[in-house]
């Protein structure tokens, strides 16, 4: 083979290892570009679970867990450790007659919000239904978790209604220790010394106040 034809032979192959090594760049590119896509797609989906998931879980009115929520946190196995307490607003059908359903929508959306303004990130708040909520006070004392609650009451003594100015709020509430019992027992004494408390306030300020 003459002069020439190793030129051209040198030159195709050039041409060829040229071509080669562009076609692998870009397949390598592309396939770059389709992992990072994945992974977005698999972060999007991701994110869109747990969005589900929380939207299941959330009282769209209050901002708080629902009562789906707590039905499956009081199913869990696992014993409570802390205090539980159950609370509700005293008369809120009245309030609801009087001022009429939006005021007790912001009244509700509001003590959502004074809740979870009063808790610590590991505590857990409810709407259980209607007016009544739950809160978890997760190990810790007695005393605490009480002194929060009568906090939370005299708050809500200060309320402004939009439109109406001061609206106070009366508000019950009634708390157990679980000392490891079962979360649903602890909850049914919070409920009892509620309404035992919610009794002794409707019989008068001359009423004995229970411990709770």
């Amino acid at each position: 083979m003459g002069p020439t034809g190793a030129v051209s032979d040198g030159s195709a192959f050039f041409t060829l290892a040229c071509g080669t090594l562009l076609a692998g760049t870009l397949f390598l590119l592309l396939w770059r570009r389709r992992t990072r896509r994945m992974r977005g797609l698999e972060a999007e989906l991701e994110r869109l679970r747990h969005e589900a998931a929380r939207n299941l879980n959330l009282d769209r009115l209050t901002g708080l867990s629902n009562q789906a929520a707590l039905a499956r946190r009081v199913e869990e196995p696992a014993a409570f450790e802390g205090v539980a307490a159950v609370c509700d607003m005293d008369n809120f059908k009245e309030i609801n007659d009087r001022h009429g359903h939006l005021t007790g929508d912001e009244i509700l959306r509001n003590v959502g919000r004074l809740l979870h303004a009063s808790i610590r990130d590991e505590d857990e708040a409810f709407r259980w239904g209607g007016d009544e909520f739950v809160i978890l006070f997760h190990n810790q004392r007695p005393e605490v978790a009480s002194k929060r609650m009568a906090d939370i009451e005299a708050r809500l003594q200060d309320f402004q209604a939009r439109g109406l100015g001061a609206l106070p709020i009366s508000f019950s509430w009634g708390t157990a220790e679980a000392n490891g019992r079962p979360l649903r027992d602890a909850l049914e004494e919070a409920d009892r010394n509620m309404y035992v408390r919610k009794r002794e306030r409707a019989a008068g300020p001359s009423g004995p106040r229970p411990h709770a």
